[in-house]
């Protein structure tokens, strides 16, 4: 888990043997996802990702934080989505209860199985 932007370290930690990165409230476009899958392939298991100011702007916000990202990296596997942060207190009710049911939408099937979406065609 890091709170910073660990993108120079990515290379070191993964030659060290640890492969699971938690980024957490860092800079969106310095660590983004499916930037650092594109570069560091499926070895590089990811935790996160949703990016928690989209919770904060409310429910128009969050349904295209999840389509952008969420289908490329579930359908590769490797990959647990959750916001990059604690959600806080300033996180409206309204806003998380949406965040859930959507996170659900994306990642459960019928009777509770988890689904994994098919890959994008080229």
């Amino acid at each position: 888990m890091t709170y910073a932007n660990a993108h120079c370290l990515l290379p070191d930690v993964l030659d060290a043997g640890f492969n699971c990165l938690w980024a957490m409230e860092t800079e969106t476009r310095a660590m983004d996802y499916r930037a650092l899958r594109r570069e560091f392939g499926k070895e590089l298991r990811l935790i996160g990702g949703i990016d928690l100011d989209s919770l904060l702007a409310g429910e128009a916000a969050i349904e295209p934080e999840m389509k952008d990202k969420l289908p490329e990296l579930l359908a590769e596997g490797g990959f647990i989505p959750l916001a990059d942060g604690r959600v806080r207190a300033t996180v409206t009710w309204q806003a998380y209860a949406y965040y859930r049911r959507s996170l659900e939408r994306f990642t459960v099937g019928p009777g509770g199985s988890a689904i994994i979406p098919p890959a994008r065609q080229a």
